[in-house]
C-alpha cells in the first residue's frame, strides 16, 4: 500500500526532504567511520561500516520502489506526476551515492585484510581532510535549499571552487608522492577510489539539491514543470517593445 505521505505533492516534497537529510548524514558518518577505521587498521570497525553502508543502500532502494506504487495511481500528467518523477530522480541519485560508499568501503576492507600499506603523512592528512570537504558540501547544499545560495549557477560555482578544487589538489599530491612514499599500485588505486567517491557524492547531492529546489517551486507556485518552463522560455524570447520617440 502506498504510504499516506506520498499521496500528494507536498507529501512527496516533505518525504524527500527528510530522506535527503537523513541519508546524507548517514553517508558522511559511515564515510568517516570507515576511513578512520582504515587508518587505524581497525578491521572490525571497517567491516561494520561496510555492513551499515550496504544496509543504507538497501533502504534507499526500497524507498525508491515507492515510485512504482505512485505510478499505479494512473496520474500521468500534472503536478503529482512531475513530483513523482522528481522523487525517482532524487532517490536514484542517493542510491548511486550509497552504492559508491559501499564499494569504496569494501575495497578498503580488502586492502586492510591483505595487509597492504596504510597511508602516512600528507596522503593520510588529505583523506581526513576529505571528511571536512564533504561536510562543507552538506552546509553548502543546506544554504541552497534555504535560499542563502540564490541560484543553481552560484551553487555550481561554489561547489567547484570550494570542493572540487580541493579534491584536485589531493589527487596531485598522490602523483607527487607515489615514489617518495613507495606506494603500491593497490594503495594508489584505493586513495583515488576515496577521492572518486567524494567527487561523485558531491555531484549527486548537488543534483539532488537542484531537484529539491525544483520540487519546492512546483509546490509553491503551482502549475507543472513543463508549463512553467514554457512561460520562462516565452519571457526570454519576448521581443522588447520599441522605444517611443520623444514628443510622440
Amino acid at each position: 500500500m502506498l504510504t499516506d505521505d506520498l499521496r500528494d505533492t507536498a507529501g512527496i516534497r516533505d518525504t524527500i526532504g527528510a530522506a535527503v537529510a537523513r541519508n546524507l548524514e548517514t553517508t558522511l558518518s559511515l564515510y568517516e567511520k570507515g576511513l578512520e577505521s582504515l587508518l587505524a587498521e581497525n578491521d572490525r570497525g571497517l567491516k561494520q561500516a561496510r555492513i551499515e553502508a550496504a544496509t543504507l543502500f538497501d533502504d534507499i532502494a526500497r524507498w525508491r520502489g515507492e515510485y512504482y506504487r505512485m505510478a499505479l495511481r494512473g496520474e500521468e500528467r500534472g503536478r503529482y506526476s512531475d513530483a513523482r518523477h522528481l522523487y525517482y530522480r532524487v532517490f536514484s541519485n542517493m542510491k548511486e551515492a550509497a552504492h559508491g560508499l559501499r564499494s569504496v568501503l569494501s575495497a578498503a576492507e580488502n586492502h586492510l585484510a591483505n595487509k597492504h600499506h596504510i597511508y602516512t603523512g600528507t596522503l593520510r592528512d588529505n583523506l581526513r581532510s576529505m571528511i571536512d570537504t564533504l561536510h562543507s558540501m552538506r552546509d553548502l547544499l543546506e544554504g541552497y535549499r534555504s535560499g542563502n545560495v540564490q541560484s543553481g549557477a552560484e551553487l555550481s560555482r561554489q561547489t567547484n571552487e570550494r570542493l572540487h578544487q580541493a579534491i584536485n589538489r589531493f589527487q596531485m599530491d598522490l602523483l607527487r608522492r607515489i615514489d617518495e612514499q613507495r606506494l603500491s599500485l593497490r594503495g594508489s588505486e584505493l586513495y583515488l577510489a576515496f577521492l572518486q567517491f567524494s567527487r561523485d557524492c558531491i555531484n549527486r547531492y548537488t543534483i539532488i539539491g537542484l531537484l529539491q529546489r525544483e520540487l519546492n517551486d512546483l509546490c509553491a507556485q503551482g502549475g507543472t514543470i513543463a508549463n512553467r518552463a514554457s512561460k520562462a522560455e516565452k519571457r526570454e524570447n519576448a521581443v522588447p517593445a520599441l522605444p517611443v520617440p520623444a514628443g510622440a
